[in-house]
């Protein structure tokens, strides 16, 4: 079970444990690429919080809410990628991998392109997430 974390206690008290095992660190986000920089300028300096494990045995981490991944400014439309728009959304993954976000995808999988799986299947950038 993960606990996630909103009203923005003290990121330094929910990292060391007891509060749960994700904050948010701010607003919903939208499929458009404004939307995910706002979200990592929010989270650019948590990412020494965010661990797999404490010495209360939880991990913790900074929740920069759904990867947008294969949704909006980050989609093929017709299996045509306007200019950029793979290449955001390989930036977005990459990105939420390396702030150690939680990587809850929210696109259709069974909808998605093979370029947007390779995305989200990326083995180096998973890696680094779930890096210690």
């Amino acid at each position: 079970m993960v606990l996630s974390i909103e009203g923005m206690p003290p990121v330094q008290n929910c990292s060391a444990g007891g509060y749960g095992n994700l904050r948010r660190v701010g607003v919903d986000i939208e499929p458009s690429w404004t939307s995910m920089t706002a979200l990592v300028d929010a989270a650019s300096g948590l990412w020494p919080f965010a661990h797999n494990g404490s010495a209360s045995g939880q991990g913790f981490w900074n929740d920069l809410d759904l990867l947008e991944v294969g949704n909006g400014d980050f989609l093929a439309v017709n299996d045509t990628y306007p200019a950029g728009a793979l290449d955001a959304a390989r930036a977005h993954f990459s990105i939420w991998c390396i702030l150690k976000a939680p990587l809850l995808i929210s696109t259709n999988l069974s909808a998605a392109s093979a370029d947007i799986l390779s995305v989200l299947k990326n083995r180096h950038a998973i890696q680094i997430n779930q890096d210690p």
